[in-house]
């Protein structure tokens, strides 16, 4: 058996019985579809992209479309990991109580096994007591 053109809402459990012709035999099997949608259309934004430093969180959101969707983090090409000021969790990543060395690009990479994309965004982190007229 063959689908064509498989839609998400193609999903759901079919149930395949072949009869042998001659033989008084039949043969039945179950199967569950799950057919994914590529990823498309992926944002990357942040609550604040001027924080102050030790006073402000960030919450970057990373959007996107498709189904079954993974999200990974990239803070200068490397892996953001979870710590005591960082938090991920679905499709955002919160940086509690910025620091000077969290200035810098984020990169959202959304994938799903068919396909991935990928959005960035720049956040520069201010002394805490920045002189108004010199931003």
């Amino acid at each position: 058996m063959v689908l064509r053109s498989v839609k998400e809402s193609d999903n759901g459990d079919y149930r395949l019985t072949v009869n042998a012709t001659g033989v008084s035999a039949q043969v039945s099997t179950n199967h569950t579809l799950h057919a994914l949608e590529p990823v498309a259309n992926v944002t990357l934004r942040a609550s604040d992209s001027s924080p102050r430093e030790h006073f402000d969180a960030v919450v970057l959101t990373c959007s996107a479309r498709g189904t079954q969707l993974q999200r990974d983090w990239l803070f200068h090409n490397d892996p953001v990991r979870a710590n005591y000021r960082i938090t991920i969790a679905g499709d955002t990543l919160l940086i509690a109580r910025v620091q000077r060395t969290d200035t810098g690009w984020y990169t959202c990479i959304v994938s799903n096994g068919l396909n991935n994309e990928s959005a960035e965004t720049f956040v520069n982190v201010y002394r805490k007591y920045r002189d108004a007229q010199s931003i």
